[in-house]
């Protein structure tokens, strides 16, 4: 009995055996289809990849080559002397046809020859405002509301002076003149929109500082 079991088992595993070695052929082939499978799979996804960014470079060209309103710039456009439908229309079709221009900020102004005409906030500057902003929108571009006259910003052209001193800000203008002496010298100021607080003379060489309030006449 003991012999026959050690046969039956020495035949069993050899069966074993034998069944192992018929069955590593087939473990082999489905371990290189596997393989196979997954390098197709990375081949699927690294040109899917590559399809993408080429897409998105393409994109990406095509933004900068011509890109949205919000990425161009929109200049201050000083509105000098007398404004006009046409003239109006020839200089926002230049902003953007020869500019590139995504839109302007419209900036009168209130000095000289370069004065903005019709006057700062008449009717006729608002018909000539209303212009801009339908000529803008014909054309895709922007206007961006600057409100007031001059730059910098906060005088309405002079009317918050004359209007509302009280509301106007303050500040302390320092002017120097260098003079080699010694010699007579006279200054003078036409400015009569602002107020001389002082004057006084300091010696570079030791710091000495002289009140001039006792020789200024006016």
């Amino acid at each position: 009995m003991k012999q026959t079991c050690l046969i039956n088992a020495k035949k069993d595993e050899k069966g074993i055996a034998g069944q192992a070695r018929n069955d590593r052929p087939s473990r082999m082939k489905n371990h290189h289809l596997k393989r196979s499978n997954m390098r197709f799979l990375a081949i699927i996804i690294l040109c899917g990849s590559i399809l993408s960014c080429s897409q998105s470079d393409k994109a990406l060209r095509e933004a900068f080559q011509n890109p949205d309103n919000q990425y161009k710039p929109m200049p201050l456009l000083w509105l000098n002397g007398q404004m006009t439908t046409s003239g109006i229309e020839e200089r926002l079709r230049d902003a953007k046809q020869l500019s590139g221009f995504g839109g302007v900020a419209p900036l009168p102004v209130s000095w000289g020859d370069a004065r903005t005409e019709p006057t700062y906030l008449s009717d006729e500057y608002f018909d000539r405002y209303g212009d801009m902003l339908r000529f803008s929108e014909k054309q895709g571009t922007e206007v961006i509301l600057y409100d007031d006259i001059d730059y910098p910003s906060g005088t309405a052209g002079g009317r918050l002076q004359k209007e509302y001193p009280q509301f106007t800000r303050k500040l302390l203008i320092k002017e120097e003149t260098l003079i080699k002496g010694p010699k007579q010298v006279r200054l003078s100021r036409t400015d009569t929109t602002q107020l001389l607080m002082a004057a006084s003379a300091l010696n570079t060489s030791t710091l000495e500082v002289i009140d001039l309030a006792p020789f200024m006449k006016n």
